[in-house]
């Protein structure tokens, strides 16, 4: 490819990709989303973007060199302990999450984001993921991705999705609540991983994740499992997020 056609290849891109994301954000307006959740997705949605396009430079082959990527240094967690990841993206959280379960912890996730996505970034098919959503009618198991564990095709998959299997409305704290509860009575060692702190937010009075967040860190305590929350710090306030720390064994702040 000589110099002309990679600067109209670049031209193409880039006016593909901004096309594409200002439909996204007319789409967003349009169904009456607020300021913050319009922040919350257009993160997720950025995040998602940015990691579609390493993964087609890298099936190119434009990747730069064999950079080794470093992993950061984690607290280790103890039974009963707990642990906030400060990110905007979820990266570091997947990490960690991922070093658990190649270690034979058992998993249960409740996330916001693409379900897909996180199916596909977890290197574990024993993990329960619990999709924190109000699916609307019409709205098929396929178009939601299957949870891992369930030995089924998405091809299989037509009538429209049981949210009593894979779906939490996000006004349903006390069904979060219950089911982190369940999971950790099956034994110690047990993790639950919650992520989409911000959306529930939205959705919920404050007080109301707090003192969720509370139930479960003390469910955690007594059970000897470990609690863990990915979230992103600039999405609340500052004595918001505070609060929420304070209520954690440690803290990693992926800005540090």
């Amino acid at each position: 490819m000589d110099d002309t056609e990679r600067k109209k290849a670049f031209i193409q891109g880039f006016r593909d990709g901004v096309t594409s994301t200002f439909k996204e954000v007319e789409k967003m307006v349009a169904r009456g989303y607020t300021s913050q959740e319009l922040r919350m997705m257009l993160g997720s949605r950025k995040a998602a973007i940015l990691k579609d396009i390493e993964d087609k430079m890298e099936e190119m082959g434009m990747t730069e060199g064999t950079k080794e990527r470093v992993e950061p240094s984690f607290p280790v967690l103890e039974k009963g302990e707990s642990l906030i990841f400060l990110e905007n993206e979820t990266v570091a959280s997947m990490q960690y999450l991922n070093r658990l379960t190649k270690s034979g912890a058992d998993l249960l996730a409740f996330i916001r984001s693409e379900p897909a996505r996180f199916q596909r970034e977890l290197q574990s098919d024993k993990a329960v993921i619990k999709w924190l959503a109000s699916p609307s009618k019409g709205t098929t198991s396929r178009m939601m991705a299957i949870p891992l564990g369930m030995n089924i095709s998405p091809d299989e998959i037509t009538q429209d999705c049981d949210p009593d299997d894979f779906c939490i409305k996000p006004t349903d704290l006390s069904r979060i609540d219950v089911e982190a509860k369940n999971f950790f009575q099956k034994g110690e060692g047990q993790v639950v991983y919650l992520e989409g702190v911000e959306f529930l937010v939205t959705q919920n009075d404050f007080k109301k994740i707090l003192k969720m967040i509370q139930h479960i860190r003390e469910t955690a305590v007594m059970q000897h499992g470990n609690l863990i929350i990915s979230m992103d710090k600039h999405s609340l306030d500052s004595r918001e997020i505070s609060l929420i720390v304070r209520e954690m064994t440690h803290k990693f702040d992926a800005e540090q």
